[in-house]
């Protein structure tokens, strides 16, 4: 009878321990969605050799357009993504550029691609919204 006592305690302890470990390392909290602006992301982590092609928020727009029955009948710019994009436009200033981006082949090799799109304010990464990766 102690025996099966103590085992239950044993055990009790055991997945008590468990439970507080798991709780504070994080592992049962829930996770926001990364988000995509450089809020989160360095702004060296975009170097300026990675810029492709200087555009407007229009033909970004028009060159990303997703249909998707989840997303209703109309096409809708950068589908699933959309409210981070027009978060990261809404930023966008007088004078401000918009620029598409890439980072190199052999990152895209390595399953490290990136692309999207960066605000440039007087020459400088002000903002970004990665689009795709790998």
């Amino acid at each position: 009878m102690l025996r099966k006592n103590l085992k239950k305690i044993a055990v009790l302890t055991l997945a008590l321990l468990v439970a507080l470990l798991v709780a504070r390392c994080g592992l049962c909290q829930e996770k926001s969605p990364p988000t995509t602006t450089t809020a989160q992301i360095p702004k060296d982590v975009i170097p300026k050799g990675w810029l492709k092609e200087k555009t407007t928020i229009e033909k970004a727009e028009q060159n990303h357009l997703v249909t998707d029955r989840r997303l209703g009948p109309k096409p809708v710019p950068f589908g699933f993504i959309n409210a981070r994009w027009e978060k990261f436009k809404a930023g966008i200033k007088n004078g401000d550029e918009l620029w598409e981006f890439k980072s190199p082949g052999e990152s895209w090799e390595k399953l490290a691609g990136r692309a999207g799109f960066c605000i440039m304010r007087e020459g400088r990464i002000i903002d970004a919204i990665i689009t795709r990766m790998n």
